[in-house]
C-alpha cells in the first residue's frame, strides 16, 4: 500500500509542474496580447499590415508543454504484484500459525 501512495505522489508531483508551466505559458499569452492591444492602440490606422503581423506572430509562444512525463505505470504494476505477494505470503504464515 505504501507503494502505490508513493507511486501516486510521485506522479502527482509530476503533474503539479506541468501545471505550473502551463499557468506560466498561459500568463506569456495574455501578455503578449495586451502588447499587441497596445501596439494596434498606439500606432492603430499608421501601422502597415506587416509590422502588425510582425508584432503579433509570437503570441501564442513556441513551447509545448509534455503531459506525458516518463510516468512508467509499469512501477505500479511491479509495486502492486510485490505487495500481493507479500500480502499472500503474510497471509499463508498467519494460517500456519493458527494450525
Amino acid at each position: 500500500m505504501v507503494g502505490v501512495i508513493g507511486f501516486l505522489s510521485r506522479y502527482a508531483f509530476m503533474q503539479s509542474g506541468n501545471f505550473m508551466k502551463e499557468s506560466l505559458r498561459t500568463d506569456d499569452r495574455i501578455h503578449n496580447i495586451r502588447f499587441g492591444l497596445l501596439y494596434i492602440v498606439t500606432y492603430g490606422a499608421a501601422a502597415e499590415w506587416k509590422e502588425v503581423k510582425e508584432a503579433l506572430s509570437n503570441w501564442n509562444g513556441k513551447t509545448k508543454q509534455d503531459w506525458k512525463q516518463k510516468i512508467k505505470f509499469d512501477e505500479l504494476i511491479e509495486v502492486l504484484h510485490t505487495a500481493s505477494d507479500v500480502y499472500k505470503k503474510n497471509e499463508t504464515s498467519e494460517k500456519k500459525d493458527d494450525k
